[in-house]
């Protein structure tokens, strides 16, 4: 008897041990919708991640920066262009510090992996005047639909220990620009993307984290990604080369290289990881850290890791705003009060603050919503987020 009790608990103990494996069967109950991640108080120095078998990470010590907030909107999508898609990411492309426009990322989950097909670009208008004085000046980003030459692997399925996948894909993203002192109007011009992106998983086991409460979470099976991406950018004027000068002036270079090292923590059934940490080489050593940050939608009060993002029939009204209030109708009328945070689209909290709802309605009134602008109006109670609102303030 004493033999076959020492093989049960050998038995038990391997199987709590045992190597963690993410396939698409983990996504059945996957939804889209509006994720957000605490970047860490780089003040503090950051914790030591380091690659490992059966490992635990344990972050409860962490300090967040909750004045930093990355915020990843995603929503139901479908297309005839890109037949696999689910659900498009919002991305967001930086030209310089003040110029930016927004796309589409389409993605999905099929049996391959966590796969991105391509991007959708809305009609984008962008007054140049800042930058060049002339007040007619303008870059206009086309309508379109910029299909990847080949899928984009983020999580490729089975995902295990020592698993690899790499991507390699090209694009190309095409606008038009008016340029007064260029001899500009309305020339069609093309940015031309190459990536690579090479994706390792270094490490498996657990991890637990610090709610945004302040409250300690049990631990959660994740899987440690190494990743190593780069983005190669050359831009075309009227089918040849745009010049040295123009590309000058908007802070650009022509084959411009961008490098990202990051380790990903995947849970299984999670399109986002519940922490990412960037650093500033291939080294990943800790003196190079350029940030890190944690998944927060999904961290509940207690010991779990739950879901706890739910729109509760929360309406935003007027919405475009023009007089810094917006009204909400909330259809949960056991939602009495709440707290809510004003995040712009750099990911920045502009404002936050204290709300009680009467019969189902409530009113935030701030100055953070008379500046123009995409925000997005997150609200908490108790048992966490209940809702990300988008709002445009004109």
């Amino acid at each position: 008897m004493r033999f076959k009790l020492s093989l049960l608990a050998l038995m038990i103990g391997v199987s709590a041990s045992a190597q963690i494996t993410i396939n698409q069967s983990n996504y059945s109950a996957w939804t889209p919708r509006t994720d957000t991640a605490f970047r860490l108080d780089s003040t503090v120095p950051y914790p030591v991640l380091t690659p490992g078998t059966n490992a635990q990470w344990d972050l409860s010590t962490a300090t967040y920066n909750t004045s930093y907030i990355w915020l990843y909107y995603r929503r139901p999508a479908s297309s005839a262009i890109f037949t696999s898609a689910t659900y498009a990411d919002s991305l967001f492309y930086t030209i310089n510090s003040n110029l930016k426009y927004a796309s589409n990322l389409m993605g999905g989950i099929t049996a391959n992996g966590v796969q991105y097909f391509g991007e959708q670009v809305g009609r984008q208008a962008i007054p140049l005047v800042s930058l060049t004085g002339g007040m007619n000046d303008s870059l206009v980003f086309l309508g379109q639909n910029s299909t990847y030459s080949n899928a984009f692997n983020k999580l490729k399925f089975p995902a295990t220990m020592g698993s690899n996948w790499s991507s390699n894909y090209n694009f190309t993203t095409n606008f038009t620009m008016s340029i007064a002192a260029y001899g500009m109007n309305n020339t069609p011009c093309q940015r031309k993307t190459f990536v690579t992106e090479k994706d390792t998983v270094v490490g498996w086991g657990k991890m637990r984290v610090l709610n945004r409460v302040g409250a300690t979470t049990g631990y959660t099976n994740v899987l440690m990604v190494k990743t190593i991406w780069q983005q190669s950018d050359s831009f075309f004027v009227g089918g040849a080369p745009a010049s040295t000068a123009l590309l000058t002036a908007f802070g650009l270079t022509q084959g411009q290289i961008n490098n990202q090292y990051q380790y990903n923590f995947f849970r299984a059934g999670e399109v986002l990881p519940l922490m990412s940490a960037d650093y500033k080489d291939n080294t990943f050593s800790n003196t190079k850290v350029k940030n890190m940050s944690i998944h927060e939608d999904r961290l509940l009060l207690g010991t779990g890791i739950n879901d706890i993002h739910a729109d509760k029939g929360i309406v935003a009204y007027p919405n475009p705003i023009t007089n810094g209030v917006v009204n909400l109708s909330i259809k949960d009328r056991s939602i009495n009060s709440f707290d809510y945070a004003i995040i712009n689209m750099n990911g920045q909290v502009v404002s936050r603050g204290q709300s009680i709802s009467n019969n189902g309605v409530a009113q935030l009134n701030c100055e953070a919503l008379r500046v123009s602008g995409i925000y997005y109006v997150q609200l908490y109670n108790n048992n966490g987020q209940i809702a990300t609102l988008p709002i445009d303030v004109k």
